[in-house]
Order: structure tokens, then sequence, then C-alpha cells
């Protein structure tokens, strides 16, 4: 099994984040976030960045969104951690779709409160955010973050339909 895991700790690496779809619009540097690949039960292990702020929450403050709609992704509950799938589609070529356990269509969770998430994803940044991770440093980070996590894969049992799960921390509100 694959598990990913998005700290709540923050690093000194900043990046930036888009006010409209398409890098159009206002842009605004946003902190990184510390997170890791590993294969469970082996040593070892990939460590990489993330942003977790959203737009909404940069450009207009949309504190009460939080974790609703639009709003950063929420920590997953203790002992149950997110399960992902890779997602590939024309304008995300390759990421990680994040889903709670018994989602028939993989693709929703629940933030505390109950309200839905749908398609929340670890992908390539810099760009708009509704709730995704986007990881840091630009093609290159990705890359190498898509090696990484495709040379673990290889090494599953199962590489077309690998176990992955995601646990993300909470962290503090700034």
């Amino acid at each position: 099994m694959i598990v990913i895991t998005i700290t709540g700790k923050q690093s000194e690496q900043w990046t930036h984040t888009y006010e409209k779809v398409g890098r159009l619009g206002e842009r605004r540097r946003i902190p990184t976030f510390f997170a890791s690949i590993a294969l469970s039960g082996r040593s070892g292990r990939y460590e990489f960045l993330v942003t977790r702020h959203t737009t909404d929450f940069i450009f207009d403050r949309q504190l009460e969104k939080f974790f609703g709609t639009g709003g950063e992704c929420p920590p997953n509950n203790p002992g149950y951690p997110y399960h992902g799938i890779i997602h590939q589609t024309k304008t995300i070529p390759f990421g990680i779709r994040l889903h709670d356990k018994g989602c028939e269509q993989k693709t929703t969770l629940k933030a505390p409160g109950g309200t839905v998430r749908n398609s929340i994803l670890i992908h390539h940044g810099p760009a708009r955010s509704e709730g995704c991770f986007m990881v840091y440093g630009g093609k290159k980070g990705f890359a190498t973050f898509k090696r990484e996590l495709e040379s673990l894969l290889r090494s599953v049992s199962h590489p077309k339909t690998p176990e992955i799960r995601v646990h993300v921390h909470n962290r503090p509100v700034t």
C-alpha cells in the first residue's frame, strides 16, 4: 500500500496561486507544507512540498468556507485516511483524487459538519485551487513527484489499481 502524508507543518518555501483558472488574474504568494510518499511497512520515503491554501481563502478571506465548498481539503478523521486513485484527464494529465472509503464514484469526501467535497486532488501547480493540494516546484518539481510515485506503483502487487491512503493532518489557521 502507498501512504501519502500531508502535514500541517509549514516549510520555509513559498509559491503562488492565481485568482482565476488558466493562471489568470491576480497572483499571490502562499506558503507550502511538508508531505511524503512511502510504501507501508518499508523504510525510506520521498519528501515533497504542497500548497494547502485555496483561492477563495487567499483572495476573499472567506473563513466561513474554510473546509466548505471551495475551501481547503479537511483533515481526515483519525484512523480513517482518505483513499486515493490515479486521476488522468485532458486538463490534469496526472494526479491523485482523494475520496472517503465506500464512496462508489470515488470522487467525494465529507468535511467537518457534513459538507460533501468533490474532486479534491494532489496535482501540479501553481494554479487556482478550490481545495486541491498542488505540488511545489513547477514542472520540474511535479515531474520528480510523478516519477517517485510511479516507481512505488511498479513495486506494489496491483500497479493498475493500487491501494493509496492519504493522511491529511490539521494545520494552524493563519
